[in-house]
């Protein structure tokens, strides 16, 4: 009983404890090529232990920033990105770990995840201050229309 454990991490350590001990897994800064390839491990190391694979449940954690430009999009996640850890984000980190762009590419990178494996997403706006009210709204509307586009 109890809620679902999504096990975090990107390591192969967490990827086996996510496929052994948990409902699934659940990684940040990971392309979607990356997801794919850590839910097949995840996956078969629940199958190692005699564990149905289809109950798991995979989800990613993904900086966001969407605006009607992409290029500023990418820009400003950057720099938030730069500040927030402290250290230059680049970016090709931008490019292969957030879903950061206009609206029809950042339902493009949501698609890319569900593609690779992703039934929740857990999206952190890479935003400051009053933006971030309305990041979350675009946001929603984002998601919502990729779900409607699946079902």
């Amino acid at each position: 009983g109890g809620p679902p454990i999504l096990v975090g991490g990107r390591s192969d350590r967490a990827q086996r404890r996510a496929g052994v001990l948990g409902n699934g897994w659940l990684p940040y800064l990971v392309s979607p090529r990356s997801f794919a390839a850590g839910v097949e491990r995840v996956q078969a190391h629940a199958l190692a232990v005699d564990r149905d694979p289809t109950e798991l449940r995979h989800g990613i954690v993904a900086f966001a920033r969407v605006e009607d430009d992409g290029v500023r999009a990418r820009e400003a996640a950057r720099k938030h990105l730069s500040r927030r850890y402290g250290m230059r984000f680049e970016p090709h980190h931008v490019e292969h770990l957030c879903i950061a762009g206009t609206p029809e590419e950042c339902a493009v990178r949501v698609q890319a995840y569900a593609d690779a494996g992703a039934s929740h997403l857990a999206l952190n706006p890479a935003v400051d201050g009053d933006g971030f009210f309305l990041q979350v709204e675009q946001l929603r509307k984002i998601v919502t229309s990729a779900r409607e586009v699946r079902t």
